[in-house]
């Protein structure tokens, strides 16, 4: 079974709020209280305003609010997923209400209520009417929301005071421009189960999770899409964990296919040998694998892992043998820097937030004529980018209660006369004089910049790599010459 386009819409704060068909959003029992913070509710708000002040004439979305609208009683919305965020909007309205904010044009009244909690419902009716100013006298009042009250109160004049001029664009954007997806869970769902499905983990999805299933989404009409998408989604998953080098996430049979003989070296010329590179086991024949999961089957699914399996079969990562770096970079910022290398283009910033927007179809995937390509390309950057990253790239490294500087790539040893079989070891990337001399530079780039966003150091020197690195290869020398040790030391000194 699968969700209908019409069972999707998109809403402005202003047009969920305004609610001329006069939806009322209902928490069920089994929902756990309001759990939001000041912390997640400055995040909230942080992140509309620093889209806001780059993309003001763009919408900016902040997730989904997944419903099931009840048979029996009009526009009744019993919410599944997305009530921390749902009740805090209604909140953020209620304080601006109280600081004086004009806000008749897109807020009339709270569209939610907490079924079987009449202590919620009242003090969500006592901050609309009250504020925050005093303490509710009824007993048993719900702190969470009133503490999420004060808390959206101070937050807003701390933004008022930062925005000066601007705040009252900002309202503007934040109930005119700022969107959420709501979405209708199709009929007879038992929603008890699907309910535990939905939090089984206790996890909302990560930005990178998302993105990878947009693109992955592209290949579904090339020739030949299912193994597509296989491979896909394992370069997405290897490259995922930036903590073991990226050749230990590939079958030993295959690593060579990829890293050459010795294992230090990148030996794939292009997207398009690279998706005829053979780099895991499965294929589109087995008789076990899967082309999709219907709905009603996750739905119905004692085990969704087991269900999941069947999809990705032969793809299971060994992730047993390395050790444990620590990376200058999350994944997603990491992201940010192979798009940024691929396209060449100003417009991409390196900050994380703003990581799905770079990928929507209103920026770099609308440009393309050919998306398949682009998505295959992008595969190809990312795992050239992450092994340039692994191989030239200092990481911190844990050797029993201490930690240092490393920079350091995986070699393979052969089995012959004097070893009894195959193995391999960390060695330094260069000779030990080069390899002392880029580690420092790299140390003083890090500790000038030690966010994980805005590395333009960084991306400064992946672009250096990515177009330095020779992919023809001499196998019998010691050390890979794929960058050549006294160049790379030239651009650092004169970065």
């Amino acid at each position: 079974m699968q969700i209908n386009h019409s069972d999707l819409d998109s809403f402005s704060i202003k047009s969920l709020l305004k609610n001329e068909d006069n939806d009322l959003y209902v928490i069920p029992v089994y929902q756990r209280n309001y759990e939001w913070r000041k912390e997640q509710i400055e995040q909230l708000l942080t992140d509309i305003k620093d889209y806001y002040l780059e993309e003001k004439d763009k919408n900016y979305y902040i997730g989904t609010l997944i419903v099931d609208k009840q048979k029996n009683k009009n526009n009744y919305y019993e919410t599944i997923d997305g009530q921390q965020r749902l009740t805090t909007i209604n909140i953020i309205c209620c304080a601006l209400k109280e600081m004086g904010v004009n806000v008749n044009d897109y807020f009339s009244k709270p569209i939610i209520s907490f079924e079987s909690r009449k202590n919620a419902d009242d003090t969500i009716e006592y901050i609309f009417n009250n504020g925050s100013k005093n303490e509710p006298k009824f007993i048993k009042y719900n702190v969470g929301i009133f503490d999420g009250m004060i808390a959206s109160v101070d937050l807003l004049k701390k933004l008022k005071n930062e925005l000066n001029e601007d705040f009252e664009d900002y309202i503007k954007y934040f109930f005119e421009k700022v969107n959420i997806l709501r979405v209708k869970v199709p009929e007879d769902t038992d929603m008890n189960h699907y309910f535990e499905i939905m939090n089984s983990r206790g996890e909302q999805l990560e930005k990178h999770e998302i993105l990878k299933a947009r693109l992955m989404k592209e290949l579904n009409i090339a020739e030949n899409s299912l193994f597509l998408r296989k491979q896909f989604n394992y370069i997405w998953e290897a490259c995922a964990d930036m903590q073991t080098n990226i050749q230990l996430h590939f079958p030993k049979e295959f690593r060579k296919n990829l890293f050459g003989k010795n294992w230090f070296d990148f030996v794939i010329k292009d997207s398009e040998e690279l998706f005829q590179t053979q780099f895991f086991q499965g294929n589109l024949e087995s008789k076990n694998d899967k082309t999709g999961i219907g709905f009603l089957e996750i739905i119905e699914s004692e085990n969704i892992d087991t269900l999941l399996s069947q999809i990705y079969n032969h793809q299971t990562v060994n992730e047993s043998e390395g050790e444990q770096f620590q990376p200058i970079i999350n994944f997603e910022n990491f992201l940010l820097h192979v798009l940024k290398i691929q396209e060449q283009s100003d417009e991409v910033s390196l900050d994380d937030k703003r990581l799905l927007s770079f990928f929507d179809f209103e920026n770099i995937l609308k440009q393309k004529t050919n998306r398949v390509q682009f998505v295959k390309d992008f595969a190809y950057s990312l795992l050239k980018t992450r092994f340039l990253l692994d191989q030239y790239v200092i990481r911190r490294k844990y050797i029993g209660t201490g930690d240092s500087w490393s920079l350091q790539c995986v070699k393979f040893y052969e089995r012959n006369d004097t070893r009894d079989k195959d193995s391999y070891s960390f060695v330094n990337t260069f000779s030990d004089e080069l390899n002392e001399k880029v580690t420092m530079l790299l140390a003083m780039n890090h500790v000038s910049t030690p966010t994980l966003i805005y590395k333009y150091w960084l991306f400064a020197v992946l672009n250096f790599l990515y177009k330095s690195v020779k992919v023809d290869i001499d196998e019998n020398f010691e050390k890979s010459k794929q960058i050549k040790g006294y160049e790379y030391v030239q651009f650092l000194e004169q970065t």
